[in-house]
């Protein structure tokens, strides 16, 4: 049978051929998989528009708002100083004041899912742990004044 046929060309192509025609067979809903379903399905990508190939620079461009396309979004910012990423970390206690004002906001939304409410308050309830467990016990006897 023809159309189940597998390449066997040595060349690299064909090797990937080959070897992705057997691994699309040995799934379970892929039984019917001919070498020309398999092309047609490999070089779909070079069909669309939308799949260009873009370089490192290209994509980090895009990434930070420095191309033309995403310079017209208002998210974007003109200046180069205001694309900076600062990593600055936060204390336990801002992430802690962060997150209950989100949740407040959000109460006060109509729009807001319980779902979303919920995991608010897991996240709220896990900072506040990891808070308790960098706090340090105070020891019994620094409540005790010494008398001599």
């Amino acid at each position: 049978d023809k159309e189940n046929e597998i390449p066997t060309d040595d060349d690299d192509s064909a090797h990937l051929q080959r070897k992705t025609l057997e691994d699309l067979r040995n799934l379970d809903c892929s039984e019917n998989v001919d070498v020309e379903t398999m092309e047609q399905w490999i070089n779909e990508d070079s069909t669309l528009e939308c799949c260009e190939v873009l370089s490192d620079d290209v994509i980090v461009s895009r990434v930070t708002c420095g191309s033309e396309e995403t310079r017209n979004f208002e998210e974007c910012p003109e200046s180069d100083e205001e694309n900076l990423v600062t990593h600055q970390k936060l204390s336990l206690g801002d992430a802690l004041a962060h997150t209950e004002a989100l949740l407040n906001y959000l109460e006060q939304e109509n729009e807001s899912t319980p779902a979303e409410k919920i995991i608010l308050r897991n996240l709220r309830s896990i900072i506040r742990q990891r808070g308790n467990e960098k706090q340090k016990q105070t020891a019994i006897i620094s409540f005790f004044t010494k008398l001599w």
